[in-house]
């Protein structure tokens, strides 16, 4: 059964490849590690993560990229 979790990590190194991509490497070792599997990562259109995504299809997981949701004061 999906859990829909969603997990945030904050990147002190800023936004480069290198940086994301140890920041996913790291994320997908300690969700494996405690027998999750990573099936999905949706993200939004930040271009950064789109850097990536060969990154986290290596992984084992699809890149899903949603549209931004503004915030909105209806």
């Amino acid at each position: 059964m999906p859990l829909d979790l969603t997990l945030c990590t904050h990147s002190t190194s800023g936004k480069s490849a290198k940086s994301l991509d140890k920041a996913f490497r790291q994320r997908f070792a300690i969700m494996t590690s405690q027998g999750f599997i990573v099936k999905v990562v949706a993200f939004d259109s930040e271009s950064a993560v789109a850097t990536v995504s060969d990154t986290i299809r290596e992984l084992g997981a699809q890149c899903e990229q949603k549209p931004h949701e503004s915030a909105s004061n209806d």
